[in-house]
Formats: C-alpha cells, structure tokens, sequence
C-alpha cells in the first residue's frame, strides 16, 4: 500500500491527457483518486493499526467530515450535483471521500512502516521537480502540450503569464508547489547521501522559483509562513556562509527582476498593486458568508456553489466585476460553510485542529517537522484559493503525515469494524463512477474531433454516448450546444449547418435544466431564439438568466435591446437604467444602449 500511496501522490498532480478526455486537467486526477482509494479498500491497509493520539483524532476527524458531506448531499439543492460534483473540478462527495480515505490510509500505513515518509517525500519531490520545470518553460513561453494565451492576460509592457503548470490554474499550481519546496528541504535534511541532499536542495529550488513566477500571492505569503515556522522550531545556527549565500541569491533574483527576463513578473506586481486588496475577495467572503447563513445547518450542498451563489451577489460585488463567475468563495472554510452548514465547517475544522496539534509537536529531528511547515504553508495560501482534488489531497495528506508521526503509539484503531462494509459500497461506487466519467469525457473529445472533419452524424453519434454515460449532475450540454451553434454559423453545407443548428438548440434546452450554470445556459438559449426572430422565447430565456442570476447586468442589457425592437421604450428603458448600473461602467457599449433609448423617448415625447 505504501507503492500505492506513493504513486497517487507522485501522479497526482503531474497527469493530463489533451486530446483524450474532455476535462483533460481534471478528470484523470479524479481517476487517479478513484483507483488510489479503490486500492486502498482491496488491501485493508486499516487492520491492526496501532494509532497514536493524533492518528486517532485525526480518523475520528476524517470519519466527521465524511458523515457531513453524506448529510449535506442528502439535503442538498441539487443532490445528484453535489453527489458527482461539477464539471470545473469534479469535487463532490464521491471524490471526497476517496480523497479523505487516502488520507486515512496513509496516516494507517505511516503509523506501521516509518521509512513509508522518506519515499513518499521523495516521491513528492520528484513529481513536482517535473512540473515546477514546465511551469518555468510556460512562464519563458515553452510549452508543449497547452496553448500559451489561455493564461496570458494584459497587453504590451502591462502583459502578464500566470503558469498554470498541469493544475488548471496558476493559483493552484503554486498552492501545490508549496508541497515540493518542503519536501526538498526535507530531503536536503535527512537523506545519507550527499548526492541526494543536494538534489532535494535543487528541487526547493526550482520549486521555489516557479512559485515567484506563477504570481500568487497567497502561495508567496504561504511560502513565507511556512519558512518562519521552520526557523521558529529548528533554530538553526547561521554562519557567514549563509548570509554569502542569501546575498547572492537576493542579486540573481533582483538582476532577473530588472532585466528584460522579469518583464512580465514587473506587470504582475503592478497588476498586484492596482488591485492590493485581491480582487473582489472581500465583497465575496461578505457573500458568501451571507448566502450560508441563510442554510446554516446544512448548507446548500457540495459543489452547489457556483449555481446558487449568483442569487446571493450583491450589487456592490456585481459593479466592480460585472461579467465575471465566481466558482467558489476562495477560502475553503467559507466553502465549507455554504456547501455543507455548521457540520461541514466543524469538520474540516477538527481535521484542521489535528494538523494543527501534530505541528506544534512534530520532533525537529526527522521529517516530520518539514510536513509540517509544509501543513502551516498550505493552511495559509488556502484561505485565498479553493479546494481543487491536489490541492485537498495534499493539505489532508500532510495533516495524516503529522498524525502518524508521534512516537508513542496507542491501542489499535477500531476501524476493522466498518471496513467490510465500506468496501462493499464504495468499491463498486468508485468503479462505477470512473468508468462513466471516462467514457463520458473520451465520448466528448470525439465529438470535437468529428465536428473539426466536418463529420456532423459522427458527431451526433458520439454526443449520444456521451448523454449514456455522463455521470448524474453534471452536464456538457451548454458546451455542445455552443459547439454546434458556432460550427452551424461556420459551415457553408446547408444539410450540416441545418443538423447542427437543430442539435444546439436541442441541448441549450437541455442545458438549461442540467447544467450547473443555469444563468449562462439560458442566456445562451435566448441567444438562439433571437436567431430565429422569436421574441416571446427570447424574453422568456432572459428571464430565466435573471431568476438565476438577478444581478448579473447582461440579461438586463439584452433585454433593453429586445424591447427597443417590439416597440417597448420605456421597458427598455427600464432594463438598460439597471444593466448600466450593474455593470458599473465596464462596458461603454452598455452605456451607450441606454443614450440611444432616452434619445428615442424624448424624439418620441416631442
């Protein structure tokens, strides 16, 4: 279980597949998971545990957290939702649990077999030397297998790239890297061979460096939360050599910053200063913690954030970022409190406390003190950020690291008792659940690929299997309805230009039901009435957007325009007073809609 747990933490992180699955950064993280905890369960990796204190409060924390998200998926608003979860980071109750039991079974098998931590450091390391490298080459603009301008922003001297390495995101790739930097230092500190400790330096190193240029704040602020904690509980003498040393890196990193090389580094930090308080983080936490508060004891569900969070914006929020989604509170304790109440927050709360209480003991002389640094790292950058499936794996991994690693032992655990019964419902759950997603997401890529042949029925024909095996909840119809509409808009056959026409407005219908962004589901299918000079429909989807989302200024906008063309001027007036005001001045051309409408009233008025 150990060469297990080893390989989930070292393929984690690192898998993509572009060109295979749809979600290609997502979904083999989810099946990774899925056959780590699958293996977790066949090999009863939790018999005759000795646990110490730590290690028990740690599976009594894991077991807590488990029973909230069954709780709050029962009560959910969107229960098959928050059972899969969403299509952006596939992190419902399935997957959570598979990941909270890997963290349970790495804490058991830790507990059994100490030299497991060595490896699992090593392995941790490695892994993320790779990927710190192509962050790196992303930021130079290297990169193989994604397009740069997806995480390009900004023009001329003001132009930024934030390397989102394999994790989707540059905040997420940073968060993760946090983990490589101490597991370097780990290295650096306890391998026997000086070959190896001089490796672990160089992955801290590079880790390091592919932080500062990922421009996270929160991963730098964690970084140096982590570091101080470090020299708090270490102490370590400091000898000339070291301030020699600490100059010279301090020159390279001001030469590299001043030089061309540091260009768009420069343009972040001066996006960073525009923008000193993080975005719009204050007004969503105010948010956030008000749409909770309104399901405080069961929360709205797992993965139900994005879906009913836009009922809860305030138009203070909707002004300053008036077309923007916001998929979570970026803070996982507000996450928790929305999505699964009280009992969710406790949890994560308790599970936190027992990180907590095994890193304020964990010995200075073995590894153990620098999973620990890296726990007080990862606790500060995710209260800017979301859980993504690395990004808990890791804080829940480090958390178990620290819970096995007291040296006094207790009485055996007692999990014995329910894993029978665990592996009889979850294997097959996890088994099914992978195997759907798969299929579901290859069936997608082919879909794409047909369409790029201009092969419409083979197109259609795929979609079919896609609907077979989509997992419940989720739902890839406002994807393909957008595909289609844009492929019928293209295509100069008018047999395929007619097929496709009718498959996207077939699913924009369907979307509007089962896609976890109803306001953009039916403001794409207002879109498609409007292509068909359908007024009534047109009106009715936009309404629909604005019960999803009332504050959201597009649909108001949209609706003034419509209203001009029926002859309703003082409706449209109306709408276009509110879009203008939502939308903040963002957007001139909003501004100008609502000018040209008072011009008519008034010619109309004289």
């Amino acid at each position: 279980m150990a060469i297990i747990l080893c390989l989930v933490a070292g393929l984690l992180p690192v898998i993509i597949t572009p060109g295979l699955l749809f979600y290609f950064d997502v979904t083999p993280k989810v099946l990774v998971v899925l056959l780590g905890a699958s293996a977790a369960l066949l090999a009863g990796v939790f018999r005759k545990t000795s646990l110490s204190i730590p290690g028990r409060l740690f599976g009594f924390a894991v077991l807590f957290q488990i029973a909230a998200l069954v709780a709050a998926t029962a009560w959910s608003t969107h229960p098959a939702l928050s059972f899969t979860g969403s299509n952006w980071r596939r992190f419902g109750t399935v997957t959570q649990i598979a990941v909270l039991l890997l963290a349970l079974a790495a804490s058991a098998v830790l507990a059994r077999r100490r030299e497991a931590l060595l490896w699992l450091t090593r392995t941790v390391a490695a892994s993320g030397c790779v990927i710190s490298v192509y962050a790196i080459l992303q930021y130079f603009g290297a990169d193989f297998f994604l397009p740069a301008a997806s995480y390009r922003a900004g023009e001329g001297a003001f132009a930024i790239v934030r390397p989102p390495g394999t994790l989707g995101h540059a905040d997420y790739l940073a968060s993760y890297l946090l983990c490589v930097f101490f597991s370097g230092l780990a290295l650096r500190r306890i391998e026997e061979r000086r070959i190896l400790r001089l490796a672990g330096l160089g992955c801290a190193l590079l880790s390091s460096i592919a932080v500062i240029l990922s421009g996270t704040r929160s991963a730098w602020i964690g970084l140096l939360a982590g570091s101080l904690f470090l020299l708090w509980r270490l102490r370590p003498a400091i000898r000339r050599e070291h301030g020699y040393g600490a100059a010279v890196v301090l020159i390279l990193v001001a030469a590299f910053y001043f030089l061309p090389t540091g260009a768009r580094l420069r343009a972040r930090v001066h996006w960073i200063q525009e923008d000193t308080f993080g975005g719009a983080r204050l007004l969503l936490w105010r948010d956030s913690a008000r749409m909770g508060s309104t399901r405080w004891l069961t929360g709205y569900g797992p993965e139900t954030f994005g879906s009913e969070f836009p009922r809860y914006q305030s138009v203070e929020l909707a002004r300053q970022y008036p077309d923007f989604y916001h998929e979570s509170p970026h803070n996982i304790f507000l996450d928790a409190f929305s999505e699964q109440g009280i009992p969710g927050l406790a949890a994560l709360l308790f599970i936190t406390a027992a990180g907590l209480r095994g890193a304020w003991r964990a010995s200075p002389r073995g590894a153990g003190i620098f999973w620990a640094g890296m726990f007080a790292a990862l606790l500060v950058s995710v209260q800017f950020s979301a859980f993504i499936i690395p990004s808990a794996f890791f804080y829940y991994l480090a958390i178990a690291v620290l819970a096995a690693s007291s040296d006094a032992l207790g009485r055996p655990a007692v999990l014995p008792r329910w894993m029978p019964a665990a592996a009889l419902v979850l294997l097959p759950l996890f088994l099914w659940f992978g195997a759907k997603l798969a299929v579901a997401e290859a069936s997608r890529v082919a879909v794409s690929r047909d369409l790029a042949g201009h092969n419409v029925d083979g197109a259609v024909s795929h979609y079919r299997t896609v609907l077979q095996w989509r997992v419940p909840g989720s739902s890839y119809d406002l994807s393909y309805s957008r595909q289609m509409a844009q492929y019928s808009g293209a295509e100069k056959d008018s047999l395929r230009a007619m097929k496709a026409g009718a498959q996207a407005m077939e699913a924009a219908v369907r979307a509007v039901n089962y896609s976890e962004l109803r306001q953009n589901a039916f403001y794409h299918l207002a879109i498609l009435f409007a292509g068909r000079n359908d007024a009534p429909n047109t009106e009715k989807a936009l309404r629909g957007a604005l019960s999803a989302a009332p504050n959201w200024f597009k649909p108001h906008w949209s609706l003034a325009q419509l209203f001009v063309l029926t002859g309703h001027l003082e409706s449209a007036r109306a709408e276009a007073e509110i879009a203008v005001d939502l939308d903040g001045g963002k957007h001139p051309e909003v501004s100008r809609t609502l000018s040209q409408i008072l011009g008519r009233v008034n010619s109309g008025n004289k």
